[in-house]
């Protein structure tokens, strides 16, 4: 078993994830060079996403999702943890998930987000329904 953290301002909630399921996934989606099994290459960077065409894209997408935070929290009050900043942009970028989403997420340590499951698909998961109305 694999444990995944996640930390929020309410403490450290854990996950515990299958390990084999985890290796399928990469697998599937290739290793973290963008190589796919079998050494080809791919596309795909998150949620079976190929990535921005370019760095300045994926950061003002990040700056919105930014601002859209602060505008929830307020200015400089965003209770994720920096190391974690990665996973809800790229949530909000490549994932779709809405900010509702995204903050039930940091507020609940990511019941309402999944690190590689687009929102489309999570939005019906059980985990998901539970906790988006809290």
């Amino acid at each position: 078993m694999v444990y995944v953290k996640f930390y929020t301002q309410y403490g450290v909630a854990s996950e515990v994830v299958s390990a084999k399921i985890m290796l399928l996934d990469s697998r599937l989606r290739g290793n973290d060079n963008g190589e796919s099994v079998g050494g080809k290459e791919n596309n795909y960077f998150v949620y079976n996403q190929p990535r921005l065409k370019s760095l300045s894209q994926e950061q003002n997408k990040a700056k919105e999702l930014k601002q859209e935070l602060e505008k929830h929290y307020g200015k400089s009050k965003i209770p994720i943890h920096k190391k974690h900043w990665h996973t809800i942009v790229n949530a909000y970028i490549y994932g779709n998930y809405p900010i509702l989403s995204i903050t039930q997420a940091i507020k609940f340590g990511g019941k309402t987000v999944h690190p590689s499951i687009p929102f489309f698909a999570w939005k019906n998961a059980g985990d998901y329904l539970e906790w988006i109305g809290r």
